[in-house]
């Protein structure tokens, strides 16, 4: 039996268990032990998600969350312990997959920004009382996950790890200190499903859907935007930044990048802005910036 088989086998027997009957399986993609097809049944169509690998399986719970804060996301059909069965938007009689020409539009970034808002604020009392087990990717920074990354890059003759290794703690201690929301984590376009008439707009996708706090978010959405939609997202979403927000972010994405980076095979392009950011002395005046703030509100 091949592989393709046996995957095929394996997901007819999760829709027995979602009680979905099916015509065709067809596959969409198989990367990392997450399994994507799409179920036709007679005249319906919809795309099932298998997560071999248990950490995955969160995404499940991730939809169970947001629908229970009323915060939009694609219709559930079904689910098993490992496996989704959720709307198929080629066949949507009002959402869209989202295009790259949508990077650029105000009113899709409009409708976005309102849904970030949906998530964020209505996200801080779950965090609060429920936050303990969610994914935070500030838990990858550590000094171990550091070290790792100033070996892989060699760039261990840098000022900066010096000044890292003594201030590294608090880093952390102020990060730590933000306030905690549910944040998504993982922007990109083929993850956004648009309405057709660009009121509405919605991301799918929810296995980095975790805590954090607002500032690194909407950095990960709007750094991918065209300087107009940004205006557009950020004036729709009504953001006032916090100053300690900005400080931290300002070094702690970029590093948490990093950490993320040195674990492939090959170093990945998403991440040489981060790495030329290291080496030209950046994130060095990130540091400095931050323990500068953290001397003077200690005064």
């Amino acid at each position: 039996m091949s592989h393709e088989q046996a995957i095929e086998n394996l997901l007819i027997a999760e829709l027995k268990l979602m009680g979905v009957e099916h015509d065709v399986l067809t596959p969409i993609r198989s990367k990392d032990g997450v399994h994507v097809y799409r179920v036709t049944s007679a005249e319906k169509s919809y795309i099932m998600k298998h997560f071999a690998r248990p950490a995955d399986r969160r995404e499940i719970k991730n939809y169970e969350i947001l629908n229970e804060l009323g915060i939009q996301t694609l219709r559930v059909f079904a689910h098993t312990k490992a496996s989704l069965l959720i709307e198929d938007l080629t066949s949507h009689a009002q959402l869209r997959l989202a295009s790259e020409a949508d990077m650029s539009d105000t009113e899709v970034a409009a409708a976005l920004a309102r849904w970030y808002r949906s998530l964020h604020e209505k996200g801080v009392a779950y965090v609060q009382s429920y936050g303990d087990h969610l994914y935070d990717e500030s838990d990858g920074l550590t000094a171990t996950s550091l070290s790792l990354v100033k070996v892989k890059t060699k760039t261990s003759n840098l000022p900066f790890w010096t000044m890292l290794d003594t201030n590294l703690e608090t880093m952390l201690q102020l990060n730590a200190s933000l306030p905690r929301t549910l944040t998504y984590n993982d922007f990109f376009y083929t993850n956004m499903a648009v309405k057709h008439d660009k009121g509405e707009a919605l991301m799918f996708d929810y296995n980095r859907l975790g805590k954090g706090f607002i500032e690194q978010d909407l950095r990960n959405v709007t750094c991918q935007l065209s300087d107009e939609a940004k205006s557009a997202f950020l004036d729709a979403y009504a953001f006032t930044p916090n100053r300690l927000e900005v400080l931290v972010c300002d070094l702690t994405s970029h590093l948490f990048t990093l950490t993320e980076a040195v674990k492939r095979k090959s170093f990945p392009l998403w991440a040489e802005e981060s790495l030329q950011k290291l080496k030209d002395g950046t994130l060095e005046n990130s540091l400095h910036a931050l323990v500068r703030y953290n001397e003077r509100s200690n005064i």
